[in-house]
């Protein structure tokens, strides 16, 4: 059998001619992926295939696929945490890298063991082969705990179509909802274990369950949908029951903009749309970054990194306009549609991306609408708050007390989403009437603009 002659350098490894008859000595011992499937049981490439930084990307991907991710367009690797893919920010690929790392250093040493005893007790060629080769798989084990060589494998392994993906394959269940544990269909309630083949990577903070009570929550939800002499209107509250359950889905079929308005503070809008935001999570629900919705001459800005944080969102807030502040009109009408928006990231190309948020005004001060564009104004939903919590009839113990009931909130917007596949949006009198008499006034308005 040929002798095989020792590296001269960490990272080399023999001639695959010098080798072929040393193949079958090492076929079944440690390697880096299955290189048989793509060079042939035997092949003089197997054995260098294995020791090298291709071969080490392959088991890398072996022992990790359905753990790992690489999003081809952003240059990201996620992580599946059990629940759902979550954007790796903390270096845990190279965590997991180098798990496959030390495996190794530990099978080559214990191989070289095995290849010294045996040639102690007979210097065959065939031994002398056997311990060349431990040899350059200790000396390959320890190139691969250089920075620079995990660097090189984890760019391979993010070649590799077992991992790769693109960023359009995410998320696509727009009627999916993330839960730890479960993964809910908004359009029935029915519910499925959490599966890393949706490439779903938002999950909500708090656990689905269907019958979760929230007493103060529902309270909550009588009191602020009153009229302003505490006169119930349930309509209103079936309403928002609805709308915000809409808001958790990512479907944009409606294109409207809820405005929750009321024209004193401490009335209940902020409360909601902050319990809204505990029971569906970051992932989910996010605050609009500061003047997206405004004009450009009024201060608006609309950079491309800001439309890209509306990627995956359900349900966007903008809160707290300025009095007399103006509204983009062009830029809303494309944020409540569903053609597709592009933005980029900081450092990264643009791209562009199907729209699944929600945008929410929240204000004191209803915003200006310059145009008379109907487009505009078919999208607008007036919600009104009249009543407002001073004194006696604030609870300064609220926040807490619902921050408690977030697993019942939850409950809560999911039945509003299945209430809504079923019956539609519906927007009750009181809306309805609140938005005209905005665009009414807004008409009068524009006259003296």
């Amino acid at each position: 059998m040929t002798t095989l002659p020792p590296p001269q350098d960490p990272l080399c490894v023999p001639d695959p001619a010098t080798i072929a008859e040393a193949i079958p000595v090492v076929a079944n011992g440690p390697v880096f992926g299955d290189s048989r499937a793509s060079y042939g049981e035997g092949s003089p490439f197997e054995w260098t295939i294995r020791l090298s930084e291709t071969g080490a990307a392959h088991r890398f991907v072996a022992e990790h696929k359905g753990a790992i991710l690489f999003v081809a367009e952003w240059k990201n690797w996620y992580l599946w945490t059990g629940s759902h893919w979550k954007e790796d920010v903390e270096g845990g690929v190279y965590r997991l890298l180098w798990r496959t790392v030390e495996l190794f250093v530990t099978e080559a040493a214990d191989t070289l063991k095995e290849a010294e005893e045996a040639f102690a007790l007979e210097a065959s060629q065939d031994n002398q082969g056997r311990l060349d080769m431990a040899k350059v798989m200790g000396k390959f084990g320890h190139s691969l705990q250089q920075r620079r060589v995990q660097t090189s494998v984890l760019d391979l392994a993010s070649h590799h179509s077992e991992v790769v993906t693109t960023f359009r394959k995410l998320n696509q269940g727009i009627w999916l909802l993330n839960t730890p544990g479960t993964t809910v269909d908004l359009r029935d309630g029915s519910t499925k274990a959490n599966d890393p083949a949706d490439l779903i990577t938002a999950c909500t903070p708090v656990p689905y369950t269907p019958d979760a009570p929230a007493p103060r929550f529902r309270q909550f939800i009588d009191e602020i949908t009153a009229d302003a002499q505490a006169e119930p209107r349930p309509d209103l509250a079936d309403y928002l029951q609805r709308l915000l359950g809409l808001g958790i889905t990512g479907s944009v079929r409606e294109h409207i903009l809820p405005i929750f308005h009321g024209f004193f503070g401490a009335n209940g809008k902020g409360t909601l749309i902050n319990c809204v935001r505990t029971a569906a999570g970051p992932d989910y629900a996010s605050v609009a970054a500061e003047n997206l919705v405004l004009r450009p001459d009024d201060g608006g800005d609309s950079h491309p990194t800001k439309i890209a944080d509306l990627y995956n969102k359900r349900i966007v807030v903008s809160s707290e306009l300025e009095e007399s502040a103006k509204l983009a009109e062009s830029l809303i009408k494309r944020l409540t549609g569903a053609d597709p928006l592009k933005g980029r990231r900081m450092r990264q190309d643009p791209w562009e991306f199907e729209p699944t948020h929600k945008l929410f005004l929240l204000t004191n001060h209803r915003p200006n609408v310059i145009g008379t564009d109907g487009g505009l104004w078919r999208r607008m939903r007036l919600i009104p708050f009249d009543r407002s919590f001073h004194g006696d009839n604030a609870d300064p113990q609220l926040p807490e007390k619902l921050q408690q009931e977030a697993e019942g909130i939850l409950a809560w917007l999911v039945q509003g989403a299945i209430f809504y596949y079923a019956t539609g949006e519906r927007p009750p009198e009181v809306v309805q009437a609140a938005t005209l008499k905005y665009r009414e006034e807004q008409d009068d308005l524009g006259h003296f603009i």
